[in-house]
């Protein structure tokens, strides 16, 4: 069994905080310099997520009741992940303080995974899918800080090449009457090593002030498939 699946998903979200007692500019760099305080901060973020899998597939009939089927093949992913904040007034002298942290990832690698239908009876079943992905993934880094009086303060762009372990796992009900099948279910899935942000934690942007900080990308969502097919026979119960 040979299939070809492409994933799409783009999100954006914004929000604005102005608290009385001002905000902590933890994006600014250094942010510990003394008088680091902020009147207001907006922020917006968005997300592009690309994936194109190709595998091959088995089926496997334990019994009258099971299936189970074992897969593997090629993953490539091209995963977008943007970041600005704002930062305005208060007594550290923000004037539309800006940062943004864009990041882009491009990886290919390899994926092997299996899933399990239970059958309930009356064309009602319970299915469970997991997967396991490494990716290499090339980055393309980019940290940028510019204020409204004193203009550009830096502008760091960084190239890194390294292993994207990729966790899957789904679970669901589905209803199979003739050709169509109907499944409902729940996915979950962590992307490790996808966000690498620099911080300085002294005056100077330089390799010797700065540390990195790494972090994972999760994704959750409820899914609805509708599948329509021929007559399988490799999924057929063989006679004796």
């Amino acid at each position: 069994e040979f299939v070809a699946r492409y994933t799409y998903f783009h999100s954006n979200d914004a929000e604005s905080l102005a608290p009385t007692n001002g905000i902590i500019p933890s994006r600014v760099s250094p942010a510990d310099a003394p008088g680091n305080v902020a009147a207001t901060a907006d922020a917006n973020a968005s997300l592009d997520f690309d994936v194109l899998d190709f595998e091959v597939g088995r089926w496997f009939h334990p019994n009258a009741c099971t299936d189970v089927r074992i897969f593997g093949g090629f993953r490539w992913a091209i995963i977008d992940q943007d970041f600005n904040v704002t930062y305005d007034g208060g007594p550290g002298g923000f004037d539309e303080h800006m940062v943004s942290t864009p990041s882009k990832m491009d990886g290919y690698g390899l994926r092997i995974g299996s899933e399990g239908h239970w059958k309930a009876g009356h064309g009602l079943s319970i299915f469970g899918r997991t997967a396991v992905s490494v990716l290499a993934g090339q980055f393309n880094n980019r940290y940028r800080e510019q204020d409204g009086t004193i203009g550009a303060l830096t502008d760091i762009r960084d190239r890194i090449t390294r292993p994207v372990p990729v966790v899957e796992a789904a679970m669901g009900v589905a209803y199979e009457r003739g050709p169509l099948e109907f499944a409902f279910g729940y996915e979950l899935a962590t992307w490790f090593n996808m966000a690498d942000r620099p911080t300085y934690t002294s005056d100077g942007f330089t390799s010797a002030n700065s540390s990195n900080d790494t972090s994972d990308l999760m994704l959750d969502r409820k899914s609805t498939r509708l599948n329509s097919s021929h007559t399988d026979i490799s999924r057929m119960p063989s006679s004796a």
